[in-house]
């Protein structure tokens, strides 16, 4: 990384004209505002705080990307809809499955866990006992097994809590009896069996006690254990869906009352090989019968509640190989209707759903543990008048790209709405998807999804595009070769397409290009080197026009009246050297003339404003195709004299890696400042240019975000300082800088070695065989030569390549990665030294 005098250096010699100052600047808290990962394995509802709403408990299980033990955790509902999260107990290997009951008799809840280790002979059912101080103790109830479901019941009806609980590789079924003196009693219920890991009890039969229904891969069937009410089982009863003789792994089975007939039903995913959900009737002796036919040899969580409150039950579904999430509403007797609540649901197998009443308005909610593989996503539904409508409470936004700022819900403060996607190539590592996020007050959101089923959206724009006075969402997609615009209708946003055929979109502006009153929007089409302008009407529907026919690579616009003639003008960035920047002077009559204001390097982003107050906008554009260690400006500044002249300066000098600017008075000075966001490794990813007339300053801004695709800047929190959305590609989060007291900025500042181990993002980022990995020794380090290892994994937690083992001494290192007899993927690459570690996420693209 360059010293703030080597960057100062290259600034002077590149142009007089910006002289480093002091000057004022603000300080900035960062927050994470999508709140950042939790790989959860297993929800369920409960008051734990007896405030008289409903928390959730998870279980969650560590991943390789995510290293904290696992844990069960409550997620306090605190009324603003953010569940913080509070650590309960640990010592726990990887928690599959949890129960709640009152195992002691002491009139508070009590955890059932199981926990199916790392090998098959390595899990456990446990129990943690709740203490009056709210700490737990650990029992054992079996060790040295996968364990991978338990339930719990009363099955002797001796007034104490009994536990089942079926493993995979074990060949018997056991109960465990409470005896109400913390100890449980093994009991041998089936033997000779394999492969079962599917488990319900209910009275089945109506006779007063808890029979118990198994399932499993090599199971024939699904067998129903009936108890004759002292914990004595008789399996006199299989059951087969249709023809196939055998019963899925990794699925799930409910008991319940299906029909409303007052007999109990029994829901199923089916065999191996055929697919479907089937409801096996109580009343005609447990006949199958199938509700919906999708997918084959599926799998997955049910759980069944009636969600929109007609008296007939729902059945919210997981689809496992499908990756969704669906509910089949039952309008009426026994007729279903699908709906989809998730289309791209990363998981690593089944996960627990739970229900409840989370906000108090007397209706059913869900909560939803990915139990992912990559981005560690937890949702909460809110049920809205029978519809389910997802928060995420906890997640990772693979790809997070494009953050704007704006009152979407007219409640006098500002929202964020952010796009997420990265194209068809790594479509496997992005969400494709829009989110807001509602600010809710004291630096709280809630997370609602616009849209979570559009093709890579690379811009998007807020405006009022029908006239309505609310604020409307338009965005490109570029793997759709389309451009959307969004209306808040109720409580949903409605897709309305503008443009259906395009060719690879890029930038869009909205802005009023024929000066009849309402907002029109121009768009970069990239993949047909074309630049085109899209009529409004008034009320939302679009005619097109043609700017220019002929631009190589359009990427980024702006629009402004530039040359003060009343109309507004459009501005080009592109990503092609021979017209980097095109000035497209409106004539009044929205024909345009070209001039290409500057050629010779590849644009990223454009921003348009008066930098040295003379009364004409200038022209920002930043650049982003530079080679690591080849300094080359970042930014360039084209000055209007008014007269459409334009005078080239260099405005910044790095290593040509800056992604994305933001014109903002920050320091409230009356000029306009400038941010820098870079996706470059080793360079600063966020960078302040303070403007004060003559002369500037850059600022390196501290945050943890590491690769910045997209800024937006306002007054979020209305403290009168400006705050900066960010968004960062490396960790997939969006960060709010919060902006607070004035400090003086110390311009003699340098890069040394950090106080403490580092390990940066590698370079480049995906990368294509060869990337470079960095990191760094502090001089402070207890032993002056520690013992480093660099290592790589798979998403699987696989070694796959020692890079470092050795002792080494403070300071900078740089080592080459060569995947190049890897498949394309995700990998992970960690750093240990001495009782230091750190891990971080590349992904490798052939």
């Amino acid at each position: 990384m360059k010293s703030f005098i080597q960057i100062m250096f290259n600034l002077i010699i590149s142009s007089l004209l910006f002289i480093p100052i002091q000057i004022n600047a603000q300080e900035y808290e960062s927050k994470i505002i999508n709140k950042g990962r939790i790989f959860a394995t297993a929800s369920a509802t409960q008051d734990y705080d007896n405030d008289n709403d409903l928390d959730i408990i998870i279980t969650r299980r560590p991943a390789f990307s995510d290293q904290e033990p696992a844990s069960v955790e409550w997620l306090e509902n605190d009324g603003t809809g953010q569940f913080p999260r509070h650590s309960l107990f640990h010592d726990l290997v990887v928690p599959m499955d949890l129960d709640i009951a009152d195992f002691d008799n002491d009139g508070d809840q009590d955890y059932l866990i199981s926990d199916i280790g790392t090998l098959a002979n390595a899990g456990q059912v446990v129990w943690f006992q709740r203490q009056a101080d709210n700490s737990f103790i650990k029992w054992t109830i079996k060790a040295g097994e996968r364990i991978d479901q338990s339930v719990v019941a009363d099955f002797n009806n001796d007034g104490n809590m009994d536990v089942i609980a079926v493993g995979f590789y074990l060949t018997k079924i056991n109960i465990y009896l409470n005896d109400g003196f913390l100890n449980f009693n093994e009991q041998v219920i089936a033997d000779n069996v394999f492969q079962v890991d599917i488990i319900e009890t209910d009275d089945i039969d109506n006779d007063g006690d808890y029979d118990i229904i198994i399932g499993g891969d090599a199971l024939d069937g699904f067998v129903i254990l009936f108890n004759d009410g002292n914990a004595n089982f008789t399996s006199s009863q299989t059951l087969y869906t249709w023809s196939d003789l055998h019963s899925s792994a990794n699925s799930c089975i409910e008991v319940t009352d299906l029909n409303n007939d007052g007999l109990k039903d029994i829901l199923t995913f089916s065999g191996a090989g055929t697919g479907g959900l089937y409801f096996l009737d109580g009343s005609k002796n447990f006949d199958q019968s199938i509700i919906e036919s999708d997918g084959v040899d599926i799998g997955g969580d049910i759980l069944i509640s009636d969600i929109d409150g007609n008296g007939l039950k729902d059945i919210i579904r997981q689809h496992i190989n499908g990756r969704y999430l669906s509910i089949l509403y039952q309008d009426s007797l026994m007729s279903f209707r699908k709906e989809y609540l998730e289309l791209n649901w990363d998981n690593y197998g089944r996960s627990q759903l739970s229900v409840g009443d989370l906000d108090g308005d007397e209706d059913i909610d869900l909560v939803f543990p990915e139990n992912g593989n990559v981005d560690g996503d937890l949702s909460w539904f809110e049920n809205i008048d029978g519809k389910l409508y997802r928060h995420y409470l906890y997640n990772e936004i693979l790809a997070v790209r494009d953050p704007k700022i704006g009152d979407i819900d007219q409640d006098g403060d500002l929202d964020i709405v952010v796009s997420a996607g990265d194209g068809a190539i790594n479509s496997a590592f992005s969400e494709n998807e829009i989110v807001l996020y509602e600010n809710q007050g004291n630096d709280n959101y809630i997370e609602h999804r616009v849209d979570d089923n559009i093709g890579f959206p690379y811009n998007i724009e807020l405006a009022d595009i029908d006239g309505d006075n609310n604020l409307d969402i338009v965005s490109t997609a570029h793997d759709d070769n389309s451009l959307y615009w969004y209306k808040k209708v109720g409580i949903t946003w409605v897709r309305n397409t503008i443009e259906a055929n395009g060719n690879q979109p890029l930038g869009c502006k909205i802005a009023d290009i024929d000066s009849d009153g309402d907002l029109d929007i121009v768009l970069c089409s990239s993949g047909d080197n074309k630049v085109y302008w899209y009529m409004n009407n008034g009320a939302g529907t679009f005619s097109r026009r043609v700017v220019d026919p002929n631009l190589k690579k359009p990427k980024a616009v702006s629009v402004k009246d530039l040359n003060s003639d009343g109309d507004n003008d459009i501005i080009v960035a592109s990503a092609d050297t021979s017209n980097t920047v095109a000035f497209y002077s409106n004539d009044g009559n929205q024909l345009f003339s070209r001039t290409i204001v500057y050629s010779g390097q590849i644009a990223s982003d454009i921003e348009i404003g008066d930098w040295d107050g003379n009364g004409s906008d200038d022209i920002f554009v930043s650049f982003d195709e530079g080679d690591p260690g080849n300094p080359k400006r970042d930014v360039a500044l084209f000055t209007n004299d008014g007269q459409d002249n334009y005078k080239d300066s260099t405005i910044a000098v790095l290593e040509e890696r800056t992604s994305s600017i933001l014109l903002k008075d920050i320091d409230k000075d009356n000029d306009l400042d400038l941010i820098l966001g870079s996706v470059n490794f080793g360079i600063p990813p966020l960078r302040f240019i303070m403007n004060n007339n003559s002369s500037t300053e850059i600022k390196q801004i501290s945050t943890q975000a590491e690769q910045i695709w997209g800024i937006d800047a306002s007054d979020i929190n209305n403290d009168g300082n400006v705050d900066i959305a960010i968004s960062d590609y490396t960790s997939s989060n969006l960060f709010l800088l919060i902006g607070s007291v004035q400090t003086r900025v110390d311009d003699n500042e340098k890069t040394e070695i950090p106080n403490e181990i580092t390990l940066y993002q590698n370079y480049p980022n995906p990368f294509n065989p060869i990337t470079k990995i960095k990191y760094s020794i502090p001089s402070n380090v207890k032993n002056e030569a520690p013992n480093v290892k660099l290592i790589v994994y798979d998403i699987l937690g696989r070694e796959v390549q020692i890079i470092v083992n050795q002792k080494q001494s403070p300071g900078n290192y740089e080592v080459d990665f060569n995947a190049n007899y890897l498949s394309s993927g995700i990998y992970f690459y960690k750093i240990q030294a001495g009782n230091y570690f750190d891990t971080k996420k590349m992904i490798f693209m052939k």
